[in-house]
């Protein structure tokens, strides 16, 4: 009777998951690669000339981790619809004084509240959700706050009709976005502060593949947001100073 071979289980190594986790030599490359305009098809060659090849899926959260950025979501692929992501997902009629601390307790888990409010209005202070809403309300008077999709924009509008415009505005960020593959989103994050494609994409992540980055898409998912931004600052400007001149 032969002997029986004894199996011997050799520990497997993780796959690398952060910049840290390879040699130091190819750090930089790494990098470099990302920074580009074709960021995931440069990290992919790199990689590969490194004897390294990972699968998309890894690639992707290489590109993530290199940028700093906090991750693509885990599900890669998930279908969300536009009506989804781009409806009005919260109404809040904001008349009276009283109005904001009852909301302001409602709200009080909401993490993306007291950001959006102010980078539609970078003039007010950082604050706790009752103080900011106090402050917009103060400065502003009665209006209306919303949520844009379930993960997006927290609005203030003086009226139905300038919810809308910000509706708009908004329905065309993930218009561009539910058009766009992951690497264009990857890039278009690279390149600035985009909160809301961020959630977005951690919302319904786009496709991995293809790997190409397509220019026009990208400049596309940057301006839909700055856009959206820019037209909330100028509301909220307008009905500052709207409501200051009939106090005075």
């Amino acid at each position: 009777m032969a002997a029986r071979r004894r199996r011997r289980d050799h520990p497997v190594s993780p796959a690398p998951t952060s910049l840290q986790d390879f040699p130091p030599a190819l750090q930089p490359r790494l990098v470099e690669a990302v920074r580009t305009d074709q960021p995931l098809l440069a990290l992919q060659e790199v990689l590969r000339q490194a004897g390294a090849d990972r699968p998309v899926p890894e690639l992707h959260a290489l590109a993530w981790t290199v940028l700093g950025l906090p991750g693509p979501a885990p599900e890669p692929g998930k279908a969300t619809s536009y009506a989804a992501l781009a409806g009005l997902a919260e109404l809040h009629d904001v008349g009276r004084s009283a109005d904001v601390a009852a909301l302001a307790r409602l709200l009080s888990r909401e993490e993306e509240l007291v950001p959006d409010l102010r980078a539609a209005r970078p003039w007010l202070p950082p604050g706790r959700p009752e103080e900011l809403l106090e402050a917009v309300f103060s400065s502003e008077w009665s209006g209306f706050l919303g949520r844009l999709g379930a993960s997006g924009a927290w609005v203030y509008a003086a009226s139905v009709a300038e919810l809308q415009q910000l509706g708009h505005r908004y329905g065309q960020l993930v218009e561009a976005f539910l058009n766009s593959r992951a690497s264009e989103v990857l890039l278009a994050l690279a390149g600035a502060d985009r909160p809301l494609l961020l959630r977005l994409e951690r919302a319904s992540p786009r496709p991995l593949t293809p790997l190409e980055t397509r220019a026009a898409q990208v400049q596309m998912l940057s301006r839909a947001e700055a856009t959206f931004w820019d037209a909330a600052r100028q509301q909220a400007m307008t009905q500052r100073d709207a409501w200051a001149s009939r106090q005075r």
